[in-house]
């Protein structure tokens, strides 16, 4: 029951936020890090959402890096847990940013991955 009343929360949080002017993009990433670090301070469940959110978005953006055939980034360089915290340490420090920002602060430290040639 705690879980569907969180994912209630997260829906309302971000149709608040999705509606509120026009976007390029939707679901937790619209949120600031100042949501997201409320959240996770509320809820320690949070960040498996949130995670799970940030890894289809790297995960995103690496198939369009493939389809221009540009360098990748390496997901797999830091650890989930050292990824999640990195975020979380991002969102801290800059409370006002969108999640999807940190996110993007995030995949571009890890190092490239070079194309086969």
């Amino acid at each position: 029951m705690k879980k569907y009343a969180l994912i209630l929360a997260f829906l309302s949080l971000i149709s608040q936020n999705t509606f509120a002017a026009d976007m390029a993009g939707s679901g937790l990433g619209v949120l600031t890090c100042a949501e997201i670090t409320r959240m996770h301070n509320q809820d320690g469940g949070t960040e498996v959402y949130t995670f799970v959110w940030a890894q289809g978005y790297m995960s995103g953006a690496n198939v369009e890096r493939l389809v221009r055939r540009e360098n990748t980034r390496d997901l797999g360089a830091v650890s989930n847990s050292g990824q999640i915290a990195y975020l979380l340490n991002y969102c801290d420090r800059n409370p006002l940013e969108p999640y999807w920002f940190a996110v993007k602060v995030l995949m571009d430290s890890l190092p490239e991955h070079q194309l086969a040639k």
